[in-house]
C-alpha cells in the first residue's frame, strides 16, 4: 500500500490558523507527495519535511483520509526576558 499513515508539513515566517490548516489538510487528501516537495495554497508555503507509512519513514507516497498531517515551524521560538535593575547585581550572599 502507498498511503501515507503521517505527513509533516514545515513551514516558515508565516501564520497558519487553524481554518487554515484545516483547509489545506483538505486539499492534500487524494494527493501524491514527495520529500521536499513545495506545497503553495492561498499565499501559504509549506514543504514536505518527513513521510511515513507503516512505521517506516518513506520518500513519496499517497495521502488519505486516515493520514495525519503535521505542521511543524521553526520560527515558533519562545524567548524569555527577564530584566534586572543595577540593585539585583550588586547583592551579596
Amino acid at each position: 500500500s502507498v498511503s501515507l499513515d503521517l505527513v509533516e508539513l514545515l513551514f516558515k515566517d508565516q501564520y497558519f490558523g487553524r481554518s487554515d490548516m484545516w483547509r489545506l489538510c483538505k486539499t492534500l487528501v487524494n494527493t501524491c507527495v514527495y520529500l521536499k516537495k513545495q506545497i503553495e495554497f492561498a499565499e501559504m508555503r509549506a514543504s514536505i519535511n518527513e513521510l511515513w507509512a507503516r512505521g517506516e519513514n518513506v520518500t513519496s507516497g499517497f495521502i488519505t483520509e486516515d493520514t495525519r498531517i503535521v505542521f511543524r515551524s521553526p520560527t515558533a521560538v519562545v524567548q524569555i526576558f527577564i530584566q534586572m535593575s543595577r540593585e539585583m547585581w550588586d547583592f551579596d550572599l
